[in-house]
């Protein structure tokens, strides 16, 4: 939208910032009235008109990327929605890839305490339908971890089973899901990742996206250690900044869906490099229509 287009007088504030440099990079998601990019109010109260790119780089910054994925995502891509560019960007610099069908699905989901993966974990028992996939459990000492499972099975007809890491595993055709106890990075996947290798499963990581970037790197490189290469997000429908699961996928793993609503049946997405960037830019909108307001 051209200046001469822009709501007359319109000038932008900071309001509420939690800091200058959050308002600075957020101001250039401002819009105006009707939609439009607007301006950011510079030095000596000067507007400077907002380019596709530096939304972009306020997207990215929003989200506490690292500098070497926002150089990476961004390189020399100066022009194109800002959508777009994320798009195209993100595709370039992370790895996306999807879950196998469920009938060939053969999955183990490991990751940190609380991070959604028995939820999960229905959520991928629900998209097959015949033949409905074996699923074991590691997680039996916990109070109700076998429980907290079978509630929404028995609504698929399906009896979660007790799995001993102790014991000498099963070796079962088919389709397998096998949902795991959550454990610490420091502690690693080893048991895990030898139960997965003579099973004959995928281990997949699965982290919530409310995350702190520091921990999604840690549980990264040590699912990567026992050959994990899939990433699943939870809880993407109440993050409001993706720099956790951004940072896993910074490591090398591969963004292979979301989760966007707790109800098991449903909301388990691919998470593709366009729906993936449309999301960014939201979180962000969002945001910045909470700190940066018309005067007056």
């Amino acid at each position: 939208m051209p200046p001469e287009d822009w709501e007359h007088g319109m000038r932008l504030k900071f309001v509420d910032a939690e800091d200058g440099r959050e308002a600075a990079f957020l101001a250039a998601l401002a819009v105006d009235a009707e939609g439009g990019i607007a301006a950011l109010l510079g030095a000596g109260g000067a507007a400077r008109t907002i380019g596709p790119a530096d939304i972009a780089e306020a997207v990215l910054h929003f989200h506490g990327v690292s500098p070497a994925l926002m150089h990476a995502v961004l390189g020399r891509r100066r022009r194109g929605e800002p959508n777009k560019l994320l798009a195209a960007g993100l595709r370039a610099a992370l790895e996306f890839d999807r879950l196998p069908e469920p009938a060939r699905s053969r999955l183990m989901l490991i990751g940190p305490p609380a991070a959604g993966k028995t939820t999960m974990m229905a959520k991928l028992a629900a998209r097959g339908r015949a033949p409905a996939a074996t699923v074991l459990s590691t997680d039996g000492e916990r109070p109700g971890g076998i429980a907290q499972l079978a509630d929404p099975l028995h609504v698929l007809g399906i009896e979660p089973e007790r799995l001993d890491l102790a014991a000498a595993p099963p070796q079962i055709d088919g389709p397998v899901l096998i949902d795991t106890a959550g454990g610490g990075a420091e502690d690693g996947f080893a048991a895990l990742g030898a139960l997965a290798r003579s099973m004959s499963v995928e281990p997949v990581l699965v982290l919530p996206a409310t995350i702190d970037a520091d921990e999604a790197r840690k549980f990264a490189l040590a699912a990567q250690a026992i050959g994990t290469r899939k990433l699943l997000v939870t809880r993407l429908d109440i993050a409001r900044r993706l720099g956790g699961p951004l940072a896993a996928a910074e490591i090398g793993l591969a963004l292979a869906g979301g989760s966007v609503t707790p109800n098991f049946a449903y909301g388990l997405k691919p998470l593709g490099a366009a729906a993936l960037a449309g999301h960014l830019l939201r979180l962000a909108e969002q945001r910045a229509a909470g700190l940066v307001a018309p005067e007056g």
